[in-house]
């Protein structure tokens, strides 16, 4: 047995890297031994189409399989050899093209043809198996941080239905190929045969094949149909696995960002969403603002209404709130009845004429719980982000005097 070096290279770079290229490699070395073994040009760049064939049951078999590629279990092990098998009847197509072209005998096809998918083959277990099983874990180790670490394993119906199709064409197709053969050669027999029962004998045991390759043909087709339907079954499953995983992962990260009670960002994400928004304003050198918000007395609705009022209270603030912001403005609950909002792009006095409408649309409201009507009012510090501002807290802590002002000088009303 030879070593095909070009094998060696193409099918780990199937499994570990993607198709086009290992293809690529491939259609150049079987054209340029092609070339070198004397086949004509044309043939030649038929011929080199042959190992590109092969690559394609590596590629299209790995894709509907979770298998895993450094063959570290019986599993992966038996699946490669059973596609490597696949592939090299696929990969043998271009021992047809050979004989053709050496002028080769119908008698000597097969036997080139057989010792081409079985050396294809053989090749493949005794050392692209070993190769994948010593060198592979460091190659995906290796391969790992390029690789979509979120990304769910999900195969398509057209990929199902491409490997299935695969898989009936080359094994149908050489089931008919060898029914051609043991013809082509019968007929060959029967012309250096001259007694006529002998050469009957022969067409007979030619024709009893028919049934058997009949009955393969049919089961090949059967078993290919009920393995396109659990595949597409248990794909089907997967995929309702998968959304309800991905459901349920929104949802944890909306409850992990969102305060329970107002709806609104909780105050570990708005001040991520501030952070943010300092190091734009500094680079830009754009405007940006911070509110905070503070109902007043809020306290004494508890105590007075109980702390159901206070909840109800605090989301109908919340709500005013976000329906007097703008689109890119962003708010969030700070803690107990304080809210923060973040303003980017806003000037100072910008700031507070939003904050005068906020204060002034809760005032002229009024809360309705269990049938009485609570009248709150808020108080509002603003700050804006400063040039020489080295932490965003500084911004922060300037709003929270502003907030501290308002409340000294009676509560609600805006200072900045």
């Amino acid at each position: 047995m030879t070593t095909y070096i070009p094998t060696l290279i193409c099918i780990p770079l199937v499994l570990w890297y993607g198709y086009f290229w290992a293809a690529i490699l491939a259609y150049l070395s079987s054209f340029t031994v092609a070339l070198l073994g004397g086949m004509p040009l044309n043939w030649a760049l038929v011929f080199a189409f042959s190992n590109p064939l092969g690559l394609v049951m590596y590629s299209l078999f790995y894709r509907v399989s979770q298998l895993r590629t450094d063959v570290r279990d019986v599993n992966s092990a038996v699946g490669f050899a059973l596609i490597s098998l696949l592939a090299s009847l696929a990969g043998s197509t271009g021992s047809f093209i050979w004989t053709y072209t050496n002028q080769i005998g119908i008698n000597q096809t097969f036997t080139v043809w057989q010792g081409w998918w079985l050396g294809e083959w053989l090749h493949s277990l005794l050392f692209v198996l070993p190769l994948l099983y010593f060198s592979g874990p460091y190659v995906q180790a290796w391969l790992q941080p390029l690789k979509n670490k979120e990304a769910v394993f999900t195969i398509s119906r057209k990929s199902i239905t491409a490997a299935v199709s695969a898989l009936l064409f080359v094994l149908v197709g050489y089931v008919v190929i060898a029914r051609m053969f043991s013809v082509k050669q019968a007929e060959a027999a029967k012309q250096l045969i001259h007694e006529p029962n002998i050469s009957e004998l022969i067409t007979n045991a030619v024709d009893g094949t028919i049934y058997p390759l009949f009955v393969l043909i049919v089961a090949m087709l059967a078993m290919a149909f009920l393995g396109y339907q659990v595949v597409l079954y248990f794909n089907r499953v997967l995929l309702a696995a998968n959304q309800k995983l991905s459901e349920q992962n929104i949802t944890l990260a909306s409850q992990a960002n969102v305060d329970g009670l107002t709806g609104m960002l909780n105050r570990r994400k708005v001040m991520e969403f501030f952070e943010l928004e300092c190091l734009k304003s500094q680079r830009t050198q754009k405007w940006l603002s911070v509110m905070m918000l503070d109902v007043d007395n809020f306290k004494s609705i508890n105590d007075t209404y109980g702390h159901l009022a206070g909840d109800a209270v605090l989301i109908d603030i919340a709500k005013q709130v976000k329906n007097s912001l703008r689109t890119y403005d962003l708010a969030g609950r700070y803690g107990g009845e304080e809210f923060i909002l973040v303003l980017p792009e806003t000037s100072l006095h910008a700031a507070a004429l939003i904050g005068e409408r906020i204060r002034q649309t809760i005032k002229d409201s009024t809360i309705e719980v269990n049938g009485l009507e609570i009248a709150v009012t808020i108080s509002i510090g603003i700050s804006s982000y400063q040039k020489d501002d080295t932490l965003p807290s500084q911004s922060l802590t300037r709003a929270d005097d502003a907030l501290f002002k308002a409340k000294r000088a009676g509560r609600d009303c805006v200072v900045f």
